[in-house]
């Protein structure tokens, strides 16, 4: 899978500002994930990393064999 691929799975759950994707394997299997969004207020680390995984859904267990996932709330001046 492609990061571009990617990119467009995501910007239906985020702002393309939102994120950004790294291929730490070249090949789009093993990816790392950063994102700062709002939809992370009052959410646990856990309930925060859902939201990722229920955006990629099947793509985890077909394209994507492994996934670094950085997740943040904005500055409370940028809201």
């Amino acid at each position: 899978m492609n990061i571009k691929d990617i990119e467009d799975i995501l910007s239906q759950t985020f702002l393309k500002k939102e994120f950004k994707i790294k291929d730490l394997s070249g090949t789009g299997d093993y990816i790392q994930i950063d994102v700062e969004s709002d939809k992370f207020i009052g959410k646990t680390l856990v309930e925060q990393h859902k939201i990722i995984y229920q955006a990629l859904g099947n793509h985890l267990k077909k394209d994507i064999h492994a996934v670094v996932i950085n997740t943040k709330v904005p500055p409370k001046s940028s809201l």
